[in-house]
């Protein structure tokens, strides 16, 4: 007899995180694959921008994580690269000819999508009570940030988090100007 998958168990949290400090990495240059004849290629771009924060803060909520540390750091994306511009047909499963696959839902077909788990992960560090994450989001994204962050305090993170087994994933993550814990 043919045993049952097990299936994974998930955990949804929202996170309370106040922003203690912060620090920013904005950069623009010529793409070193552009200058190198051995990487030409007619998809490499010849200019690179990037633009990086990283904000470190204290978990105000919930009460079980109250006090640990949160390092996250924020990777801006320049338009086109990775997946952030892509839709819910990228991720219709395919069957082994190719063509995508559907289910029965109520006599219906619907099709059957692998969408990510999430923007970016959380680790803690071991044997502490801190934690790292790190999400890609649109470089537009980052400067809104950018401009939130050095002009008011106190600001707070709201993570989004999403447990499948042992690994926490970030699926949303709001810079803000009130606590999360008071909505």
């Amino acid at each position: 007899m043919a045993r049952k998958k097990k299936r994974a168990v998930e955990q949804y949290t929202y996170l309370s995180v106040r922003v203690d400090e912060y620090s920013a990495h904005v950069s623009a240059s010529l793409n070193h694959e552009a200058c190198d004849p051995r990487q030409y290629n007619d998809k490499v771009r010849i200019y690179q921008f990037g633009s990086t924060l990283e904000i470190q803060g204290i978990c105000t909520y919930p009460d079980d994580r109250m006090n640990e540390k949160y390092r996250i750091t924020v990777h801006g994306q320049q338009s086109g690269e990775g997946n952030l511009d892509a839709r819910l047909a990228d991720y219709h499963i395919r069957d082994e000819d190719g063509l995508p696959k559907y289910r029965k839902l109520r006599g219906q077909s619907v099709p059957v999508y692998d969408i990510p788990n999430g923007l970016g992960l959380l680790q803690k560090e071991r044997g502490t009570r801190d934690w790292n994450g790190w999400i890609w989001v649109p470089e537009q994204t980052v400067a809104q940030m950018l401009t939130l962050i050095a002009t008011i305090r106190p600001l707070y993170v709201r993570i989004d988090e999403r447990k499948i087994e042992r690994t926490h994933w970030i699926r949303g993550l709001t810079l803000q100007t009130t606590d999360p814990a008071d909505e």
